[in-house]
């Protein structure tokens, strides 16, 4: 290729370039609403939808964070054994497979109270101890189809859970 087309395809692809970047820089769509798409009619007010709040459950927060130490002690513990010279191989090998299944637990368990919260439920706290689940919910009375509906969805996420106990604190 001689010189000039070098310098002709150069310099297009820097106008292409240019053009590109003012093009993305001055067109910012909005961003997409798919709820409006299965709405009958647009809000005719211009006030900022608010969102709807719910008082905080203080037991629920003194529960977790009752849970979050035990098993950051626990984690502390398991992490010092792991990096102990005076364990075995086969112990250390233990307590790390305890620290991922305990990562595993906290991970399920996020996911299970944003599945709960899906629900409707304000508030929701969840905990894994073998294959018991233990689910505490924010609500002023829990009918046994709700309680079913809770239950239902926690065997559906974690099919591991053998029993499932639901239990209902008003908020």
């Amino acid at each position: 290729m001689n010189p000039k087309k070098r310098t002709v395809w150069f310099l297009t692809l820097l106008s292409l370039g240019a053009v590109f970047s003012v093009y993305v820089l001055n067109d910012r769509p909005d961003p997409f609403d798919g709820i409006v798409l299965f709405e009958d009619e647009v809000a005719e007010s211009d006030e900022a939808a608010q969102p709807v709040s719910y008082p905080v459950n203080e037991t629920f927060q003194e529960m977790r964070m009752e849970v979050e130490a035990k098993r950051s002690q626990l984690r502390e513990q398991l992490t010092q054994k792991i990096g102990s010279p005076e364990f075995t191989a086969e112990e250390k090998n233990a307590a790390y497979a305890q620290l991922e299944l305990l990562t595993t637990q906290d991970s399920t368990e996020a996911l299970l109270e944003l599945v709960i919260n899906s629900l409707g439920y304000p508030e929701s706290l969840v905990r894994i101890e073998q294959d018991q689940v233990m689910v505490n919910v924010a609500a002023e009375m829990l009918d046994p189809e709700e309680a079913n509906s809770i239950i239902y969805a926690v065997k559906k996420e974690y099919p591991g859970a053998a029993k499932v106990q639901v239990d209902y604190s008003a908020y």
